[in-house]
């Protein structure tokens, strides 16, 4: 699958970036679950993200959008959605709590070799901890800068509440249209973010690439 394959309606083209000459084909993957109408916002980007082998639904074919994400599958679906591998070879990261072998080793791999992500002070990467919406603006500012090195700035009520290392990426993903506030101009920085969010903004940041 070529996963940065987009389809224009009006020209009824497909457009992608290959990463080597070949033959290719236009298909269509109708994947649906039976619980995402209640995240209306969130159904385009999951249904696309899915169709690319990006997302993965739960049991009896429910997404479960509401469910939290961790550091460890976020950073997968991250790697996997923009095609990143490590510069190197090999999937040792350091991370006291990353072992070769497991889902998202390769993944972790790359997004650290690639500047995408520091981990922890104390070593770890906390695979297992939510993610939270700052340090999500942190990690996919960081992609974004792989392609697109400069960004303006905005402000949100709560902005004294975004840590010190996350200002400049919330501001960042906020102009470039990857992250939104809540609608009462607050951010949540500290908020945990749920498999729906997630899925948008991987897939904004999908498109804008």
């Amino acid at each position: 699958v070529v996963k940065n394959a987009k389809y224009d309606k009006k020209t009824q083209t497909v457009t992608f970036a290959p990463e080597h000459f070949s033959y290719y084909a236009a298909g269509s993957a109708a994947i649906q679950f039976g619980d995402i109408e209640t995240v209306a916002w969130a159904k385009d980007s999951i249904e696309a993200l899915a169709a690319r082998g990006v997302v993965q639904g739960v049991e009896d074919n429910r997404f479960a959008p509401q469910g939290q994400v961790t550091r460890a599958a976020f950073i997968t679906m991250l790697i996997q959605a923009l095609d990143l591998q490590a510069t190197a070879a090999g999937t040792e990261t350091g991370f006291s709590d990353v072992k070769s072998g497991q889902w998202y080793s390769d993944a972790i791999a790359a997004a650290k070799q690639l500047g995408i992500v520091t981990g922890k002070q104390d070593g770890s990467f906390g695979v297992n901890d939510s993610i939270t919406r700052q340090d999500m603006a942190v990690i996919l500012y960081r992609a974004l800068q792989l392609e697109k090195p400069e960004a303006g700035a905005a402000a949100f009520t709560d902005q004294g509440a975004i840590s010190a290392y996350a200002q400049e990426a919330v501001l960042a993903v906020q102009e470039a249209g990857l992250m939104n506030g809540l609608g009462n101009g607050s951010f949540a920085p500290k908020g945990e973010t749920t498999r729906a969010q997630a899925a948008v903004t991987i897939y904004r940041i999908l498109n804008l690439i």
